[in-house]
């Protein structure tokens, strides 16, 4: 299964291992080009997750993971696309959707036919649906529902 991760940060690094690790095809989007280059170096760029460092070095040697900058190398015939870019709120608890709303735009820009686009992060209610949708649909072509799919999954711990 070829897997596209967005945002390689804390939470979406180590997810990306994981579905490389099982023998996925994975490619990992982030902004931080620093990131990207020590992920491909298979250098882990924030040290203190159990076990993440060996896994990441295992997983780059195979061929399974690879990091990008670039939209376009990883969002086309993916089959899942997993949305993990935070969200940030400010002291009045306002979502600042700035970083989400660029890589929705980025991922409809390359979207094609038959992908699963799961957003995980945490979203105010009917933001999937009310806010994603529409920029997904008007700027890839395709019709959520026909054409791809889109899950929003929260993790409570």
């Amino acid at each position: 299964m070829k897997i596209a991760v967005v945002a390689l940060g804390k939470i979406g690094l180590p997810l990306a291992v994981q579905f490389a690790n099982k023998g996925h095809s994975v490619v990992g989007v982030d902004v931080n080009e620093r990131v990207v280059q020590k992920i491909n170096a298979a250098v882990e760029p924030f040290p203190g997750e159990a076990g993440l460092k060996e896994l990441l070095a295992k997983t780059i040697a195979s061929g399974n993971l690879r990091a990008t900058t670039n939209y376009a190398e990883a969002i086309p015939d993916a089959d899942v696309v997993v949305v993990v870019v935070p969200l940030f709120v400010n002291n009045d608890f306002v979502p600042d959707f700035g970083w989400m709303d660029q890589a929705t735009n980025s991922i409809a820009e390359h979207l094609t036919a038959g992908t699963l686009v799961s957003y995980e992060t945490t979203l105010p209610v009917g933001t999937t649906r009310n806010r994603w949708k529409p920029v997904l649909e008007d700027k890839s072509g395709l019709v959520e529902g026909v054409d791809f799919h889109l899950v929003f999954h929260l993790n409570v711990y």
